[in-house]
This record gives structure tokens, C-alpha cells and sequence, in this order.
């Protein structure tokens, strides 16, 4: 979105690609380009405030996910040892009793 000088006066044209093709779309010029002008660095300011709060909130959401993926090993862990000291043991991912063993002669 730019200004451009034609016969010695300002017009506000924005760019648009159409395919491989830019082609220029007039605006206005004077007081209402200003207004359209201001009115679209408005929304631009909003959507760069918008996406700073969403890159805060996504930095904050995997700081609690890393907590949460820690506590999540260490209740595993305790689970696990809890298990073992139990006579259980693991076969394909399931905990199973260990058999009691003959006797050898």
C-alpha cells in the first residue's frame, strides 16, 4: 500500500497479485485515503499485538507441558518400582506375576 504521484497529485493504491500479474487497485486520494490508511495501520498493529499474545501464551502452555510431561515420568517411575518390589515384571508392555518356581532337587 503506497502512494503514488500521477499528474502531480497523491492516489492510494494497494498491490495485489492476480495469478503471476501485480496489479493495482486505487484506494482514493486526499482525506478518505488517509482515513482508509490509518484505519488499515490500525488492524495491522492489532493482528502483530494478537499474534505476540498467542507466542506468550504458546511459550507459557509448554512450560506447563514440560512440568507436566516430568511429573507424568516420575509417577511412572515410582509405579514401576512399586510393581517390581510387588513380584511383578513387564511381558509386551503388561504387567504380569512373576511364577513361583519348582523347587530343585
Amino acid at each position: 500500500m503506497a502512494f503514488e504521484k500521477r499528474n502531480n497529485r497523491l492516489y492510494y493504491y494497494t498491490k495485489k497479485r492476480i495469478g503471476k500479474r501485480v496489479v493495482s487497485q486505487y484506494i482514493g486520494r486526499g482525506p478518505e485515503a488517509e482515513a482508509i490508511i490509518q484505519k488499515a495501520k490500525e488492524q495491522r498493529q492489532r493482528r502483530e499485538t494478537e499474534k505476540r499474545e498467542l507466542a506468550t501464551l504458546a511459550e507459557s502452555l509448554a512450560a506447563l507441558d514440560q512440568q507436566v510431561d516430568n511429573a507424568c515420568h516420575q509417577v511412572e517411575t515410582l509405579v514401576s518400582d512399586f510393581m517390581i518390589e510387588s513380584g511383578y515384571h513387564r511381558h509386551k508392555g503388561e504387567w504380569r506375576k512373576k511364577r513361583e518356581q519348582p523347587p530343585t532337587r
